[in-house]
């Protein structure tokens, strides 16, 4: 049976590239762990152990996928787009969103 030109691309692109949408990193899945309430920024790098850069790449990862909500304070949500997770990371709260939950249980 001959290859088709699809699959062919399709086979050659990095493994990267192939991984679903709602794939879950390690560090992902650990971060979402400790978001069933609002939590600091702080808080967030001493629960997870991570360096202050690896949790905020992490962060812009699950904000693009819309598995977290923003906060100005611990009650007052930042628009998604007001969310400025380049410089401003430092002082949101952090909160999975349903979407983000739903990806957590089902790993």
């Amino acid at each position: 049976m001959p290859v088709t030109k699809g699959l062919v691309a399709r086979c050659n692109r990095p493994a990267a590239n192939r991984q679903p949408a709602n794939f879950m990193t390690d560090k992902e899945f650990d971060v979402l762990d400790e978001l069933y309430f609002v939590t600091s920024f702080t808080d967030l790098l001493g629960s997870t152990g991570m360096q202050e850069q690896e949790l905020q790449k992490c962060l812009v990862g699950l904000f693009e996928k819309e598995w977290i909500k923003c906060f100005k304070t611990v009650s007052e949500e930042e628009s998604r787009q007001q969310t400025d997770l380049q410089h401003k990371y430092r002082d949101y709260y952090y909160l999975a969103s349903k979407k983000g939950l739903l990806a957590h249980n089902q790993t």
